[in-house]
């Protein structure tokens, strides 16, 4: 009888030896991707269902192998991992494919992820892939599971394995004779690797692109799902897009028609308030300079404008000093918690002395924010709540000549 020790108050990590592997009532010596089984280990760290506990899950790695356990039990003194060995490495072969196929032979594996329900692959390649190149290697890659094409895996010495082309990981130490894994007897995929793989294509079923990212210069990474995984995601993203038709009171169809729409009407609405508020700025300019007063002989203008932001106060200081004819304009927006300024300094007020950018700074400082500029002309922005005190402060910066 075997002897199982477990190791799962120390770690949930360890080194065991394969005693047995059980697959329909019988034991076997290998498993192919899909196939459903019961794993002994001579070492385990999967805790056993017992007790009102659950049963551990996770996976069972050998080499570039993986085992999926998705429940575990006891009998007696052995410890039983039940599971289902992964199909997702043929398909890392077949995605290297069709990539090399679209975007170029300079495409190489640069890592990779296979587990049960998804996988990762990372691969050189210089920059971002279109939705269009996504669509075709996913295309291409469906293309071949519908043909299931027979997936087959030789031992060769290692020199007939590159004269046929195989591709072989980068760094990666290889003996003189090699295993090969061949999709469609080399016309589709010719690769050195170690793995289990599934005997045809079609045992893959269903292959989904999830997402392209960079990870690193040179190195993009896909991640994608397989088989009935491929198809929840599948759904999912139908009922999502079914409940985006609900709230749009519109149909699938029509979905990109009813965004549009409502993006050409908020940016209407957004014209309509923009135009609204230089209409108020420009209504209320008589009423702003009647706060003219003189600081050394220099006119001198410190005024809020509610709700105006950065577009508006910038035309308003723009007429006023317009208007003044000769002097200095500070003016302060609150479009939102976030207050805009403007300064503007009449050239000839610069010649000796004052600039735009000195009393902004001042007036920004004063609301616990920051800005400057030109001489001539500055901007900034603050807090709200603290207006008063930067029209406070662009007057005592005016009055000690500019800051």
């Amino acid at each position: 009888m075997w002897k199982v020790t477990f190791v799962g108050y120390e770690t949930t990590e360890a080194d065991g030896e394969v005693l047995d592997i059980l697959r329909d009532d019988a034991d076997v010596n290998e498993l192919r991707p899909g196939e459903r089984a019961t794993v002994v280990l001579r070492h385990t760290p999967f805790y056993a269902e017992h007790g009102g506990q659950a049963g551990d899950t996770g996976q069972i790695i050998a080499g570039d192998s993986v085992f999926g356990v998705e429940q575990t039990l006891a009998e007696g003194d052995i410890i039983l991992h039940i599971g289902t060995m992964q199909r997702n490495h043929t398909a890392t072969h077949l995605m290297q494919a069709a990539l090399r196929q679209v975007l170029g032979d300079h495409v190489r594996q640069a890592g990779s992820h296979v587990g049960p329900d998804r996988l990762r692959f990372d691969f050189s390649h210089h920059q971002a892939i279109s939705q269009q190149q996504l669509d075709q290697v996913e295309d291409i890659v469906n293309g071949w599971i519908v043909e299931a094409m027979p997936v087959t895996c030789v031992n060769m010495p290692i020199e007939e394995a590159k004269d046929k082309g195989a591709i072989a990981l980068f760094g990666e130490k290889y003996g003189d004779i090699v295993r090969t894994v061949q999709v469609d007897e080399g016309r589709v995929s010719l690769e050195l690797c170690g793995g289990t793989h599934c005997s045809n294509t079609g045992e893959i079923g269903l292959f989904r692109i999830l997402s392209e990212s960079s990870v690193a210069a040179g190195t993009r990474r896909i991640e994608a799902v397989t088989g009935l995984e491929a198809a929840c995601h599948s759904r999912e993203v139908e009922q999502q897009l079914l409940s985006i038709a609900r709230h749009l009171r519109a149909t699938p169809d029509e979905i990109l028609d009813r965004v549009e729409a409502l993006e050409q009407r908020i940016k209407e609405l957004q014209d309509e308030v923009k135009a609204a508020r230089q209409m108020s700025a420009a209504t209320s300019l008589d009423d702003v300079l009647t706060s003219v007063q003189e600081i050394d002989g220099v006119k001198f203008i410190a005024w809020h404008a509610e709700g105006a932001d950065a577009e508006a106060v910038s035309a308003m200081a723009d007429d006023l000093a317009a208007r003044i004819d000769g002097g200095i304009v500070f003016l302060a927006g609150t479009p939102g918690d976030r207050a805009v300024f403007v300064c503007k300094v009449d050239e000839a007020l610069v010649k000796v002395g004052y600039k735009a950018g000195d009393i902004l700074k001042a007036a920004a400082a004063a609301a616990g924010g920051k800005g400057g500029g030109k001489p001539t002309f500055a901007q900034g922005g603050g807090e709200a709540e603290k207006v008063e005190a930067a029209l406070q402060a662009a007057a005592e910066a005016v009055a000690s000549r500019g800051g």
